[in-house]
């Protein structure tokens, strides 16, 4: 069975719901597919337009408030499909070429597909779409990709997927399904027959009210990643070390100025600085350097924490 199973979760989607289920039904109407909207304790119309839809294809099924996290799991206890196909409800399906049905009666570990950032009128091509189409293994995978936590630009073998659910946390959730699914894959196959649009909208899940949560929830999601390096072999660690390092850097970066010093307390508390990067010289300078200037920077300043 080569059935594509797209999950989407909704919660007060009722201004995105036609868009993104016509993307799909007009580039995808040549693939055996299932469409799971899990409605997510919506409080608009949503479950009243999801209704009114007339597809076969289309599965509703309704649940409490819990969070995207909570959602995904349920759809994928749900699928049927050979793949998995995470989609946020305000994206879209830009375009499929129906070479990409041999793509999907191939027994790839997981799927690349290119996409583009939408933000008002601009619209940018994913980095991949530079990158020669074909299969790779996974450590070749592991030095041309760039290291995103998203979930949308993968599809993922049910298979290999088995008992692993997204954790529930607000932020860094998918980076935490996707390395933790990557550390059971030999290969990847970048595919341009298949292009993703993603909108950034000012009511994204990166506003500020709910910032300081999700960098908690980042530090979370680092915790688990070392969890996963101690889990892994050598060569794993190869590949999933270096990225996991970028999200460490990130965090210590660019977390706000009040919640740095709770984050701070958990990065020495986990001894993260050290266990995650694993003996890489270069990786341990980078990081020490990285979190003396900060702490230096925030001194002079006088920055509250």
């Amino acid at each position: 069975m080569t059935m594509l199973s797209i999950i989407i979760p909704v919660y007060n989607g009722a201004n995105y719901i036609q868009n993104c289920y016509n993307s799909i039904k007009e580039n995808l109407s040549f693939v055996d597919k299932e469409i799971i909207f899990v409605n997510n304790g919506s409080t608009d119309n949503s479950l009243e337009l999801l209704n009114e839809i007339e597809d076969k294809s289309v599965h509703i099924i309704t649940t409490d408030t819990k969070g995207v996290s909570n959602a995904r799991n349920i759809g994928i206890n749900h699928a049927k499909g050979k793949w998995l196909f995470f989609m946020d409800v305000d994206d879209t399906i830009a375009f499929v070429d129906r070479n990409f049905l041999n793509v999907l009666h191939e027994d790839f570990d997981i799927v690349w597909i290119i996409y583009n950032k939408v933000q008002g009128n601009n619209n940018f091509h994913s980095y991949n779409s530079l990158i020669k189409e074909g299969l790779y293994d996974i450590l070749e995978f592991s030095k041309i990709w760039h290291g995103e936590g998203m979930v949308w630009p993968f599809m993922f073998r049910r298979s290999l997927v088995k008992n692993l659910f997204f954790t529930e946390m607000s932020f860094f959730e998918d980076s935490d399904f996707l390395y933790h699914y990557l550390a059971n894959v030999k290969n990847v196959y970048l595919s341009h027959n298949m292009i993703y649009s993603y909108f950034i909208r000012a009511d994204s899940t990166m506003q500020a009210a709910k910032l300081g949560k999700k960098y908690v929830d980042a530090v979370t999601g680092l915790v688990r990643n070392q969890e996963l390096l101690m889990s892994v072999s050598h060569f794993y660690k190869k590949v999933l070390g270096p990225h996991i390092v970028k999200n460490y850097l990130w965090v210590i970066r660019s977390a706000p100025s009040p919640i740095f010093k709770k984050i701070n307390h958990i990065i020495k508390e986990r001894n993260l600085s050290q266990s995650l990067l694993y003996g890489n010289l270069k990786q341990i300078i980078m990081a020490s350097v990285c979190m003396f200037s900060i702490n230096l920077f925030r001194y002079i300043f006088r920055f509250k924490v």
